[in-house]
């Protein structure tokens, strides 16, 4: 072979691996609001740190599709019926919609709970994952990651003392095995027994649902989904809807159902004989990377920007044409 032929058959490998890094590599940001109070959470080191804060009651409450106030009983406490409430922060990425949840591929670090913030509350490893998925016709599901037998992988941080990696692989998932829970689901023939806030299921029945976004169907916040964040919950999808409006199918959670709707983290509202440890952790987590398809995101967080008043009021608006149009 002559050497100009090698030197350009060397170029056309070097721009074809180049062009296959490209193509394979990419970024998006997952976006970060609280509901049901202030922003519970900082982003740190240019956006690729998330802390979340305590997240405690408040004032507001959580409500039904129907518009019903949402209860709760909590024996432990002596509480029965007693409208839920509590601060929950979502960080939430659009970059695997409509992609098969059976495709994905998670991971992020996080702070272990051997260490104390600067005010004195532990961290408590990783916060909740949900994957917002539909079936394609009209029906949606919260698959909850970390309820359930569901196949992470851990390993400490090499250099990184009290740091630790979490690994979600979906796609090595079993078709036969049950990993995580469906909740708030508006299909019941993939749930067991009926119940849809303790039903795990067998991944068979949901690997091929593909990720949509938020969905009517959720416990709504006072004031609606669209007044705590213009991104996120800008348009929620109706259940019944064949193609989702809203895209934000990945989500990293802490608060409310995971021990703050107990009380004040002072215990001022139900007593210090509550256990609430639980609730009183902060996480901090970073390095997070979604692999969709053999497609590598990596994400960095930015703030969902809270609309004004007189934006909501467009957006309502805006929301009651397009369902007249789509009607």
């Amino acid at each position: 072979m002559k050497k100009s032929a090698t030197i350009c058959l060397a170029i056309t490998m070097i721009l074809a691996i180049s062009n296959l890094a490209s193509a394979v590599t990419a970024t998006g940001t997952a976006y970060v609001a609280t509901v049901n109070g202030s922003s519970a959470y900082s982003i740190n080191n240019g956006g690729d740190q998330l802390f979340y804060d305590v997240q405690p009651d408040t004032d507001y409450n959580w409500y039904n599709p129907d518009g019903s106030m949402v209860l709760y009983t909590y024996e432990k406490a002596g509480v029965y019926d007693e409208p839920r409430d509590g601060m929950k922060t979502f960080a939430a990425t659009n970059v695997a919609y409509g992609a098969t949840i059976g495709s994905l591929n998670l991971s992020f670090q996080y702070a272990k709970s051997t260490t104390i913030d600067s005010s004195g509350y532990p961290y408590g490893n990783y916060p909740s994952i949900n994957v917002h998925i539909t079936d394609g016709n009209g029906n949606y599901a919260i698959w909850s990651a970390t309820s359930g037998g569901t196949g992470f992988t851990t390993a400490d941080v090499t250099g990184r003392e009290g740091w630790a990696e979490l690994t979600l692989d979906m796609s090595g998932f079993a078709d036969s095995s049950v990993y995580g829970k469906v909740n708030e689901s508006t299909d019941t023939s993939v749930l067991l027994n009926g119940n849809l806030n303790a039903t795990s299921v067998q991944w068979s029945d949901i690997k091929d649902w593909t990720i949509a976004g938020f969905y009517t169907e959720q416990y709504a916040p006072t004031g609606d989904w669209g007044a705590w964040g213009q991104n996120l919950w800008g348009d929620i999808s109706e259940a019944g809807d064949i193609i989702p409006e809203n895209q934000y199918g990945i989500s990293l959670i802490w608060g409310d159902t995971v021990g703050s709707m107990y009380g004040d983290y002072d215990n001022s509202y139900v007593g210090a004989s509550v256990e609430r440890d639980y609730g009183k952790k902060v996480k901090m987590i970073d390095t997070f990377a979604v692999d969709v398809d053999g497609t590598a995101y990596d994400i960095t967080f930015a703030a969902d920007p809270i609309p004004e008043p007189a934006t909501l009021a467009l957006l309502g608006l805006g929301g009651l044409l397009l369902r007249k149009r789509k009607a």
